[in-house]
Parts: structure tokens; C-alpha cells; sequence
């Protein structure tokens, strides 16, 4: 690294780091050996994605005072707060830094003629437009591409985990989902709460069922904890990094 302030914040941000690792290697010279294989490129991002894990998520902690709680509310704020940065955090992670613009990425595509643009037509002809962009741009598109880019175990760990419910006639049953399908789920999760305020009571220790309005009704037995194993295995693969050991994710 030639920038001074990228040397000063790998300093700062090593340890960190490995904290936020530390359960995937036996010591720190075997997180540092793999941490020098990363792209120099890249060696900032990994230090400032992993510190903000580190400290909003594995040892953050929000506290609510035990007489504003309700019983029905007991450790959701939480998990709430951890869920939500948690998402973000893998969406980040993945986010396309060439990110553009609807209208940009219409330009685009007409000048490379790989789809007809102009005129757009009709409204149902935009609205297609527009969920193609959202596939390619959209920031659920993220959360999938880190979900699906997960080795087959731990796909199939949370495919046992999650399961959407389907109603036939007044009784649920648990569907088989594509990780696609779940990926989209654990993100609609994060917007319940972005954009209704609704705590998230999925992924304590309990097994629930769970109402979500864009996905449906769902079954959990994830816990936040397990969630966050398949983060820390996802993201060091993102950045090449090979752990020392598996954690057993049950």
C-alpha cells in the first residue's frame, strides 16, 4: 500500500478485523497469511467492510431498559438492529461500484442494441424495462448475488432453515424455495422493518413463523447467529480468504 491513510487505517483496522474473523483461523498469523494474498486493490475494503461487521454486528449491542419492553418485544430490538446492519453489510459487500441510473442504463443498452428502448410504448413495456434494470442495479439484486455464490452446503443448510408457507385451503405447508427465493426473503425481511418500523422477531433461538407482507408467510428456525456464520464464510470467500477450519454451522 503506497497511500499513507490506507497504511494508517490498516494499522488501525487489522485487529479488528481478525476479531470480527477470528472463530475461522487458530491464530492471527494464519488470518494475516491469508489476508496478504488479498489484492492490494482491495485490502481496504475487506479491513472496513470487517470492522464495521465487527462492531455493529458480532459485538455490538443495543440495550433497551427492561421496563420499556413488553415480553413479546424481549430481544427483538436486538436483533432488529444487528439483522438490519447485518443486510447492509452483505449488500455493500457485493454492490457494483459501476452502479448507474435508470435512465443511464436505458442510453446504454439502446446504444449497444442489446434491447429496443426508443420510444418505449406502453406502460407495461416500461415496467418490464424497469425489472430488468432493477435485476441487473436493484439493491435486492445484491443480496442475491452473495446468497447464490455460497457453496452447496451452505445453501442447503438454509433451505432446511427457511421455508416459505403456502396456503391451501386454510392449512400452511412449507414449500421447497431456490436460494434465489430465500435471498429475496431475508432482504424483503430487512424492509419490513426499513419501511414499516416492524421489529424482526425471525432468527432468535425459538423456531416462528412469520407474516411478511412482500414475501408471504415464512418458517424459521435460523438463528442470527447461524445467519452470521454464513455471512463470514461468504465474505471471506468474496476476498480469496481461506479459513483454517470450518464452523459448524448447527
Amino acid at each position: 500500500m503506497t497511500d499513507s491513510q490506507d497504511a494508517l487505517d490498516e494499522k488501525l483496522l487489522l485487529t479488528d478485523a481478525f476479531l470480527a474473523l477470528q472463530d475461522h483461523f487458530q491464530n492471527y498469523e494464519g488470518f494475516h497469511n491469508q489476508y496478504k494474498n488479498i489484492p492490494d486493490t482491495m485490502k481496504i475494503r475487506f479491513l472496513r467492510f470487517a470492522s464495521v461487521y465487527r462492531n455493529l454486528v458480532k459485538d455490538g449491542n443495543f440495550n433497551v431498559p427492561p421496563e420499556a419492553l413488553t415480553k413479546s418485544n424481549d430481544n427483538f430490538y436486538d436483533i432488529t438492529y444487528k439483522y438490519i446492519a447485518l443486510i447492509s453489510i452483505i449488500e455493500a459487500v457485493v454492490a457494483d461500484d459501476t452502479w448507474i441510473d435508470f435512465y443511464q442504463w436505458l442510453r446504454k443498452k439502446a446504444k449497444n442494441k442489446e434491447i429496443k428502448t426508443f420510444p418505449i410504448e406502453n406502460q407495461n413495456e416500461l415496467d418490464e424495462l424497469y425489472k430488468q434494470y432493477k435485476s441487473e442495479f436493484g439493491a435486492i439484486s445484491s443480496a442475491v448475488k452473495f446468497f447464490k455464490a455460497l457453496e452447496e452446503r451452505e445453501q442447503e443448510f438454509l433451505q432446511r432453515k427457511l421455508g416459505r408457507l403456502k396456503n391451501d385451503q386454510g392449512k400452511f405447508f412449507k414449500t421447497e424455495s431456490t436460494i434465489t427465493e430465500l435471498a429475496k426473503l431475508l432482504y424483503d425481511v430487512r424492509s419490513e422493518f426499513v419501511h414499516s418500523a416492524k421489529l424482526i422477531p425471525a432468527f432468535s433461538d425459538s423456531p416462528s413463523v412469520i407474516a411478511n407482507h412482500r414475501s408471504g408467510p415464512f418458517t424459521s428456525s435460523l438463528t442470527l447467529n447461524q445467519l452470521m456464520h454464513i455471512f463470514e464464510i461468504g465474505f471471506m470467500r468474496h476476498f480469496g480468504i481461506r479459513p483454517d477450519h470450518q464452523v459448524l454451522l448447527f
